[in-house]
């Protein structure tokens, strides 16, 4: 069953939801778990292809920029795009879309952030129903500026 996990930041700050992201994507790495970003869009894309170089010394997560043709495409790497993932993406989708994926049951987990602004609230508790809809269980991480969770 798919696990979906939402991480709460405090501030309103998309720099610091990206750099969460980051952080996420490399915790799966280190796990073997391989993540799709549905960025936002191409601008988004672009800025967290340069995070995943740069946003800690010791990182190394290896990434591709677009989707995969099919699940045999995978390349066992990570891949960013504004793109949906295609329909054989099984591993983890960190979704930094306004909406929920149409597919959600397709993945093995879904990570959702939300920070504190004020619309990607919204956006982010509409995402939380429609995975309860979808009968699923979202799992919720309050983080606090002091809180190295992920």
């Amino acid at each position: 069953m798919t696990g979906v996990d939402f991480y709460i930041l405090p501030a309103d700050d998309l720099t610091q939801l990206e750099h969460y992201a980051c952080r996420l994507v490399e915790k799966a790495f280190r796990q073997s778990i391989f993540c799709y970003l549905w960025c936002q869009d191409q601008s988004q894309v672009e800025r967290l292809d340069a995070l995943l170089w740069t946003f800690r010394a010791q990182s190394f997560v290896p990434h591709r920029i677009g989707s995969p043709d099919s699940a045999s495409d995978e390349v066992r790497q990570g891949w960013l795009a504004a793109a949906p993932p295609p329909p054989g993406w099984r591993d983890a989708l960190v979704n930094l879309q306004a909406t929920a994926p149409e597919n959600a049951l397709q993945f093995a987990r879904i990570l959702e952030l939300v920070d504190g602004n004020v619309d990607r609230r919204r956006q982010g508790r509409n995402r939380y129903k429609t995975y309860q809809q979808a009968g699923l269980t979202p799992v919720t991480h309050n983080l606090t500026s002091t809180n190295k969770h992920g």
